[in-house]
């Protein structure tokens, strides 16, 4: 192992190195292997290298964390081809400067024609840290969804894969006078970096108390007083606790009585050895966490500090996981006859090779089922994908497989930290101890090796839909994918199918499996809409509340059970009005209106986050007639608080759910009945399971039918139905209730009468007839630009050359809704691309001329995302 100095170099450049066996002068980019900080010398200058006839050239081309079009091709050092891989993370220059870490996705002889290669400047890893399989998935992912694996890498791997390079400012001996010409800031930075000899620009940020500072440093740059440097980190740290074990020359019991007789006047010495004695528990060679130790007494902690100074007890580091399993219970799994049924039907399917539908209506214990998969899966020494629509979801059930599989189950989410999520990825490479990965959609893209099966649960949901940033792709038609080149089996499962899915079911794509009995004694709840008409004629009702709903809500709480109240909406309330003149306060950065927030107190744009203090008059007319309009989640919470004294109300949305452990919170204070009744946004209404849930209250179902797009009646009937099946889950039926201006709308009939049937034919016939899916793909084009009439322009351009090719598939450009979001106007194009088309040709089309709109040189600026079953 040979080290490294680094010199900086007096130029805003990259690093000049001192390589100490090859050369005692600089050698510009001597390339080398990252281990621990220390360099290793790979690479032979130029005048040192030694001819040979049998040297083979190898290029790579390497994936980076940028969405380029194109993999860049990199050189590999001769004396590194041995150690390239496929999945390998290396250290490369891209641009002027910049080092960044990217993963290997081709080994090749050929040199790129259009730029002479950069080599290659270090090998990160000993062993490749993503799967060649994994690799195909993801090109598999571009090509459908039109992104770039750029953007696959920066959604798949943990940010601590990540390495990045920091730019470091050092300063520059530029002569007598310089110092005189610099400005009062400048001159703080210089003496700082004098004193330090580097500073990040993170660190001068703080200095100067500036959130940028990359025009002074600019200007210290062209004066010639600092220079710049980029460094790479590995973000990426194995954690390690302090253990304790007993000396070599202390661990008979000879040598401990020796021990004490030299601590008589060391009392707190004497407990601290005898504490780690009976943890010891006789096995003189093992070693105990240090935080045992102190954590009844902390004054122990200065005792072992004592004790190893004396050469009495060892200290050392060793790693430990972030996230630790649970051991299984032992737990034995019985099946309904029902349960049972579903289970062969299922089986039947997996031998055909067919995607499976398990349609279970809520309750009826598709969970158990699931479990039964799993335990055979695991037997074959298979992996298993188990996926979840919501991080709300995981909590809850991983408590329930944890007892039946234990430590081979992971948690994989975005509420994990940047490390814990790196460590559950080794694990799962690894392949020895995690075979079950439970997670939300970005669990799929994880290093499976050895897939034996997926099951998408609740796979309807539209959470399983990637929508920013790319890659915009489907998680549960993805995962199908995801199978097949693993050659496992996938289930879907799901109280009320997509659409798509129940289509492909009746034309036997997929193998249909009904469950359509709860289980148990359990009975599906009864619903009832309450006519919000009548009862406001009739003076029924209080604000948001019919006199029916609150009877029903305290005399479920007075019965001892518990009530959920869905509306999908947060905040307090949608709309400040000006009953004098109309105004309302709109967003600066966005066509839409401000969101009154109760608890912060403050008006918000749920889409840019900008805020504004609620104005105690009109900004327009100077009125002080202000009226809230509309309801949200925090209103509910707080009407309801006062007018049912007897209510524990709390709230489960996005405003109360930030924190890692809040959902688990939220549910367990429920599970525990500290709270009676549960206010929620859609996040109540998927899959969560609870004992005394009596009611179901949906407070305002005429909005969510009344939203402009094709799928607002699945939507809405998915929704309803799903939160209704938390009602009743044992042996008491539950009861639910549907606030409704419009009772004859033959959605919500079809959903007191459980006619699924009836939305399915009404839903399918009206695609057919306007063709939407399952009758044809969709391509959604999205053009943005901060110039109304540059957007325009793009637009009507972009559509113009589609429509050459496409015709009357191309629809637009139009304006959405909401047509300005953080100060860029937006612009729409829908494809609409039917079986008489070639989809990969039509989408390679669609992409090729997005790309070329920005060689127009007045739409160079123009943003186009396109969005592959935007849905």
């Amino acid at each position: 192992m040979i080290k490294w100095t680094v010199e900086p170099f007096n130029k805003p450049i990259f690093r000049y190195f001192h390589c100490h066996f090859h050369s005692p002068t600089k050698v510009k980019l001597c390339f080398g292997c990252v281990k621990n900080s220390v360099l290793k010398c790979v690479f032979v200058p130029k005048k040192y290298e030694l001819s040979s006839p049998m040297r083979e050239t190898r290029f790579v081309d390497v994936i980076l964390p940028l969405a380029l079009p194109k993999l860049y091709t990199y050189r590999v050092p001769f004396e590194c081809n041995d150690e390239v891989a496929i999945g390998k993370r290396v250290l490369v220059n891209f641009g002027a400067s910049k080092i960044y870490s990217g993963l290997i996705g081709k080994i090749h002889g050929n040199p790129p024609e259009a730029y002479q290669a950069k080599y290659i400047e270090a090998v990160i890893d000993e062993y490749p840290v993503v799967t060649d399989l994994q690799l195909k998935f993801w090109d598999w992912i571009c090509d459908y969804y039109l992104c770039y694996a750029g953007e696959l890498l920066l959604a798949s791997l943990p940010a601590s894969l990540r390495l990045a390079s920091e730019t470091i400012v050092v300063p520059i001996d530029a002569g007598i006078g310089v110092y005189d010409k610099l400005t009062d800031a400048e001159r703080v930075v210089f003496d700082a970096l004098i004193e330090n000899n580097r500073m990040a620009l993170a660190d001068i940020a703080d200095l100067l108390q500036r959130k940028s500072v990359y025009p002074l440093v600019k200007s210290m740059l062209e004066k010639q007083v600092v220079g710049i440097e980029e460094e790479v980190h590995d973000r990426y740290k194995v954690l390690t606790k302090p253990f304790v074990s007993l000396a070599e020359n202390f661990k008979s019991d000879a040598q401990l009585n020796e021990a004490f007789d030299l601590l008589k006047r060391a009392p707190k010495q004497q407990d601290a050895l005898m504490k780690v004695l009976q943890l010891l528990g006789g096995n003189h060679q093992a070693k105990i966490p240090k935080s045992t130790i102190i954590s009844a007494d902390d004054s122990l902690n200065a005792a072992i500090s004592s004790l190893q100074k004396r050469g009495i007890l060892n200290i050392e580091y060793i790693p430990v996981d972030r996230v630790k399993g649970n051991e299984a219970d032992g737990k034995v799994l019985n099946l309904s006859v029902a349960q049972n049924g579903a289970l062969e039907s299922i089986k039947e399917g997996f031998e055909q090779d067919k995607v499976t539908l398990l349609h279970g209506v809520t309750g009826s214990g598709k969970t158990e089922i699931y479990i039964r998969l799993i335990e055979e899966t695991l037997k074959k020494g298979k992996q298993v994908l188990y996926l979840v629509p919501e991080i709300a979801l995981t909590g809850q059930l991983t408590g329930r497989l944890e007892a039946y599989f234990g430590k081979q189950l992971r948690v994989y989410h975005s509420k994990f930290s940047n490390n814990e999520r790196a460590e559950i990825w080794y694990k799962l490479l690894d392949g020895t101890e995690v075979k079950l990965v439970v997670g939300a959609r970005s669990a799929m893209l994880m290093p499976f090796s050895n897939l034996g099966l997926v099951i998408v649960d609740e796979e309807h949901d539209g959470s399983y839909k990637q929508q920013n940033p790319a890659p915009r792709y489907q998680a549960r038609d993805s995962a199908i994918m995801l199978a097949k080149m693993h050659n496992a089996k996938v289930l879907l499962g799901s109280a009320t199918p997509a659409i798509e899915s129940y289509f492909n079911a009746k034309k036997s794509k997929f193998h249909y499996v009904p469950l359509l009995e709860r289980f148990g004694k359990a009975v599906l709840p009864n619903i009832e809409l309450v006519d919000l008409k009548k009862a406001t004629r009739d003076q029924q009702i209080q604000g948001e509340f019919s006199d029916r709903l609150l009877d029903a809500i305290s005399d479920t709480i007075n019965g001892g059970e518990q009530v959920i109240l869905f509306q999908n909406r947060r905040g307090f309330s949608p709309r400040w009005l000006c009953t004098t003149c109309g105004w309302c306060p709109e967003c600066k950065n966005c066509d839409i209106t401000l969101t009154y927030h109760k608890y912060k107190h403050n008006l918000r744009c749920h889409y840019c986050g900008y805020l504004l203090n609620p104005p105690p008059k009109c900004l327009a007319c100077g009125s002080p007639s202000l009226k809230m309009i509309g309801f949200g989640t925090e209103k509910i919470e707080e009407d309801l608080s006062m007018l049912l004294k007897d209510a524990r109300v709390g709230r489960m949305d996005y405003d109360s759910t930030r924190g890692k452990n809040a959902y688990q919170q939220i549910i367990h204070d429920f599970e525990t009945n500290k709270i009676n009744v549960l206010v929620g946004t859609q996040m109540v209404t998927k899959g969560l399971d609870f004992d005394r849930v009596g009611l179901v209250g949906i407070l305002s179902a005429d909005q969510m039918l009344s939203f402009p797009d094709f799928r607002s009646n699945e939507r809405s009937y998915q929704l309803m139905m799903q939160v209704a099946g938390r009602a009743g889950r044992r042996e008491k039926p539950g009861k639910v209730l549907i606030q409704t201006y419009n009772t004859e709308h033959w959605l919500l009939q079809a959903i007191v009468n459980g006619n699924q049937d009836l939305v399915y034919q009404k839903e399918t016939q009206d695609r057919r007839e306007f063709l939407y899916p399952p009758y044809c793909r969709i391509v959604n084009i999205t053009a943005s630009h901060i110039d109304k009439h540059t957007v325009e322009g793009a637009a009507k351009e972009l559509a113009k050359q589609l429509r050459v090719f496409l015709g009357a598939r191309v629809l637009g450009p139009e304006y959405p809704p909401i047509a300005r979001v953080r100060n860029k106007y937006r612009m729409e194009i829908l494809v609409k691309l039917d079986g008489k088309v070639d989809l990969v040709k039509a989408k390679a089309l669609i992409q090729s001329k997005s790309e070329e709109l920005k060689l127009i040189k007045a739409f160079k600026s123009v943003r186009v995302i396109l969005d592959v079953d935007p849905y």
